[in-house]
């Protein structure tokens, strides 16, 4: 049996090193797997996502992509594992594509998301272009 893409236990984050914003998420993601994240404003989502690649303060648990440990990489030896985080700015680049977006956040130019089990090509079919262009929203 194949070994999660993802695996979250137990993670803990803070900001500031004060202020406890995660605290004991737990998530399995399969190979070829696809999740969305849903809540209200402020229920963690986009901190989720951050504390992934190490953009929040402190964190504590484990989170491994394709079985590789993560919780102690800075977020630049995280990238390379095969994971990024296009942030929900519609000013950064409400004028590129989602393919071009997507060359700035990460992607291979295999179309590659976490592990190499959703191409592109896959995406744009599972999330076809809004009437701004876009398929994702974190």
């Amino acid at each position: 049996m194949a070994h999660p893409a993802l695996e979250i236990k137990n993670l803990n984050a803070w900001y500031d090193d004060h202020t406890h914003v995660l605290k004991g998420i737990d998530l399995t993601v399969m190979p070829g797997q696809v999740i969305g994240l849903l809540g209200d404003n402020g229920s963690g989502r986009t901190t989720t996502l951050r504390s992934l690649l190490g953009l929040t303060g402190t964190r504590t648990g484990s989170v491994k992509v394709n079985g590789v440990e993560s919780i102690h990489m800075p977020p630049q030896k995280i990238a390379h594992l095969g994971i990024s985080y296009g942030p929900d700015e519609h000013t950064l680049a409400e004028d590129l594509s989602c393919a071009q977006t997507n060359a700035g956040n990460g992607d291979t130019g295999r179309g590659d998301v976490i592990g190499g089990h959703l191409r592109t090509h896959a995406a744009f079919t599972t999330f076809p272009a809004s009437p701004r262009g876009t398929f994702i929203n974190a």
